[in-house]
């Protein structure tokens, strides 16, 4: 990474993966995704050994140009909004898996017919009032 920054300081490609890896990981739990999602491989065995490894990979490391800087910029947005976030604990939490969801799915649908039923009901009741 030095070699990189002293000779080509305004194309530090490694350098700037780096930083943005570094940006990403700071959990065993990062590291798991990461893992599980086919970005990174896991050689050394243990989680936690390369969420250390990949913090420390940067240290003493200046960052003159950041390369992926926009990459990054993206995923924070992606991030902070808030509709992608609770589209997410919606999948995580209520569809996890084909059970769950189906089971989601027709208590929401019980739902609906009851309240239904409970409308149509009040007004049936009120036209006979009457």
């Amino acid at each position: 990474m030095a070699f990189e920054q002293y000779y080509y300081p305004k194309k530090a490609y490694f350098c700037s993966y780096i930083k943005l890896l570094d940006s990403l990981v700071d959990t065993n739990e990062d590291v798991d995704l990461l893992v599980k999602e086919g970005i990174i491989v896991n050689r050394l065995g243990s989680s936690e050994a390369v969420a250390k490894m990949i913090n420390k990979l940067a240290v003493g490391v200046v960052h003159s140009t950041l390369l992926y800087g926009e990459i990054g910029m993206d995923l924070d947005q992606h991030y902070k909004n808030s509709w992608n976030r609770r589209m997410a604990t919606l999948k995580h939490v209520y569809f996890n898996d084909l059970w769950r969801g189906t089971a989601t799915v027709a208590a929401f649908i019980v739902v609906i017919l009851t309240l239904m039923q409970t409308v149509l009901a009040i007004l049936e009741k009120g036209a006979l009032s009457k």
